[in-house]
């Protein structure tokens, strides 16, 4: 197979001609799953837009069970996070450690959370 990170980013072109039409993979940055609960998190540069497919994508992504929820993170993330929102809500400023108390907020929620199985 051939490599597919090239300069520090992922590559789908593996995948050209296998799905039909116009569907492609999309990449999210970073996820966590506690007790069945799920928090995605997609981190975009300032005035990165999130694309048609990513935001279809997501969209259907937040749908589903409510154990499913998917954070718009922006700036440069570790060090320089400026703001961050629920997908489907206003972006919100933040700072790092700010943003960082609140992912632990979520977790914390979730560790006392069952699904059933």
């Amino acid at each position: 197979m051939s490599q597919l990170r090239q300069q520090g980013l992922v590559r789908f072109d593996f995948l050209d001609g296998a799905l039909p039409g116009r569907a492609n993979p999309t990449d999210i940055d970073q996820a966590i799953e506690r007790n069945g609960y799920f928090l995605f998190l997609e981190c975009k540069r300032p005035r990165q837009a999130v694309s048609t497919g990513q935001r279809i994508f997501f969209d259907r992504l937040v749908a589903g069970p409510r154990r499913i929820d998917v954070v718009i993170v922006q700036g440069n993330p570790p060090d320089d996070i400026t703001a961050w929102a629920p997908w489907g809500s206003e972006l919100r400023a933040t700072n790092t450690k700010q943003f960082r108390a609140t992912v632990r907020r979520w977790y914390e929620r979730a560790s006392q959370q069952r699904v059933a199985a």
